[in-house]
């Protein structure tokens, strides 16, 4: 039996309520689960001497799976060849497994090893700041904070399906071309070639031309010539034929009323790109547990032609890393 698991939690003690005030703007209760940045905010440590005190001094942990570390695997592959004589190795493989949580014991751990929390700072009073919005996406960094309803995630890490998401939340109601969401990821800005109200009505995506549209007289003088056109294609030699088959081929898109959009040729390559990495971020945003928003998101950012619009009701505020 390790060590760690010969430890018997500690029952409540007057400790507990002072290490709890002494974190209070963490609000740390006895059998609270904490994130690993919040033990890390707490003890004032790196990801390397945390690994240590699960490691070596048996603080349970478990990564975003669930899964107790070190596992048996972990073990298994801790003691290879290459990581057997190599402590800082094996310090810095459990440090990157540890993703998720700690257990609840960390009160008690603090206490055995004598572990004293970083100091709160002295409370100032706060400056007046505008209420929270409800919903939100807020980049710093390489780190996403994000809040939907009572979801909420302080830390996601950065995936480009955020960044798309995060600009087509910011835009309701607005067609966005996947090409020009792919620039705005990269920080170009939108070139503006047609007013957002024409483009709303003509259900277009700004890098789309439409179809030139006749008059029901155009139409009819074009069917004319067509049908003249035909008459000669049957009797004209082999090199006159493809150019009546060039000018009939011509008159086909005035032949009927209805709209056709033409997208230029890297549209289905951005399109695919797209819809990969946003279904990469719903997949990402279920692991940080935020079902009801991922969920939220497919059914509101609408696919169209080669290009996403929200349509959900909610309102989103919106922050970019400068």
């Amino acid at each position: 039996m390790s060590r760690a698991e010969k430890r018997k939690p500690y029952p409540p003690s007057p400790f507990h309520n002072r290490a709890a005030k002494g974190a209070d703007k963490m609000k740390l209760e006895p059998n609270t689960k904490l994130r690993e940045w919040q033990v890390k905010e707490r003890w004032g440590i790196d990801k390397f001497k945390l690994a240590e005190y699960v490691w070596e001094e048996g603080l349970p942990a478990f990564d975003k799976y669930g899964r107790r570390i070190p596992t048996v695997e972990m073990v298994v592959q801790l003691n290879t060849i290459e990581l057997r004589n190599e402590p800082q190795k094996q310090k810095e493989f459990i440090a990157d497994q540890i993703t998720y949580f700690i257990s609840d014991d960390v009160l008690n751990f603090e206490y055995d090893h004598g572990i004293k929390p970083t100091p709160a700072k002295e409370s100032t009073p706060a400056p007046q700041t505008e209420p929270q919005a409800e919903n939100y996406f807020k980049q710093n960094g390489n780190h996403w904070e994000i809040k939907f309803g009572n979801e909420f995630a302080a830390h996601v890490d950065h995936i480009d399906g955020l960044l798309y998401i995060a600009h087509i939340l910011e835009r309701p109601l607005i067609n966005i071309s996947d090409q020009d969401l792919y620039q705005l990821a990269k920080g170009v800005p939108i070139k503006e070639t047609i007013g957002t109200n024409e483009m709303n009505e003509r259900n277009l995506s700004k890098g789309f031309k439409a179809q030139p549209i006749g008059t029901n007289k155009e139409r009819i003088i074009c069917q004319t010539k067509y049908l003249k056109l035909e008459g000669e294609l049957e009797t004209a030699n082999l090199e006159k034929q493809e150019e009546i088959k060039e000018q009939m081929e011509k008159l086909m898109p005035y032949l009927n009323m209805k709209k056709r959009n033409f997208a230029d040729p890297n549209d289905k390559k951005a399109q695919a790109n797209i819809t990969k990495r946003i279904d990469l971020a719903y997949d990402k945003l279920k692991e940080e547990n935020m079902p009801e928003l991922a969920t939220y998101l497919k059914d509101t950012i609408k696919t169209g032609y080669y290009s996403r619009r929200y349509i959900g009701p909610a309102t989103w505020e919106i922050k970019f890393s400068k």
